[in-house]
């Protein structure tokens, strides 16, 4: 029975001290599947940016060779014909990727419906672990959030133009969303029970809804003026919104 050396060293990665187990051992036990499993990631990707080309014209012969024995396939979505890359696919390349989201979407919401208290514990225990990055990386997430609602809003109510429809404004930050019929405070009391609905909450409202009718894209100046007048300047002559005293 070979003996193990009675000497210690200091471990390479973690730096503890342990028994190695031969003269060229220059992990510890808990270091050593980790330290290999990193030396050959970064052999193999050195190996892979030395020899991208030879690889990629390998992976296409093969997948060439291979879908050969598989007949052509009927989609199960678009009903179109495709040759599957092994016996098992059901979906064209097209149909694939939305089938997939939609499988994940909900196999997630059945799991977290079967597993709710695990769920919150692992929730619970991400939010202490991670308690200093989450605000920072909230933030960010609900601003990106909010500009591509109010540019996916924006975009459909103008014809993916994004300007005023009645001056012509294309300043993105200069433009909101106007009721035509000027039922703006009603809508939102009927929908929230006080007038403060509004804002990114009115853009996921219209986008839940498949943008219903009755609305258009006004910069902020049309916007105030329709509302004081109910008609934009623009839109009318100066000298029938007073009473005839007015001088200009």
């Amino acid at each position: 029975m070979k003996r193990s050396p009675s000497w210690e060293r200091f471990c390479s990665r973690c730096g503890v001290l342990f028994q190695p187990a031969s003269g060229n051992s220059k992990y510890c036990r808990d270091c050593a599947p980790i330290a290999y499993h990193e030396k050959h990631l970064v052999q193999s990707r050195r190996y892979y940016a030395t020899h991208k080309e030879i690889l990629k014209e390998r992976a296409k012969e093969y997948r060439k060779n291979h879908s050969i024995g598989f007949k052509p396939k009927e989609c199960a979505v678009c009903d179109r014909i495709f040759r599957p890359y092994n016996g098992r696919q059901k979906y064209c390349v097209d149909c694939k990727p939305s089938v997939r989201r939609e499988w994940y979407r909900l196999n997630s919401a059945r799991f977290r419906t079967r597993h709710h208290e695990a769920v919150k514990l692992s929730q619970r225990e991400a939010n202490r672990r991670y308690r200093e990055r989450y605000p920072f990386a909230q933030i960010l997430s609900g601003a990106k959030y909010r500009e591509r609602l109010k540019r996916e809003v924006f975009g459909h109510y103008s014809n993916e133009k994004y300007v005023c429809s009645c001056c012509g404004e294309s300043e993105i930050d200069l433009l909101t969303i106007d009721h035509t019929n000027n039922d703006g405070a009603r809508q939102r009391r009927g929908l929230d029970g006080n007038n403060g609905f509004g804002g990114i909450r009115i853009y996921s409202w219209l986008v839940k809804n498949n943008f219903p009718s009755g609305f258009q894209v006004l910069c902020s100046n049309c916007n105030m003026s329709k509302g004081k007048h109910g008609v934009c300047i623009h839109r009318t002559s100066r000298f029938t919104l007073c009473d005839g005293t007015c001088h200009f």
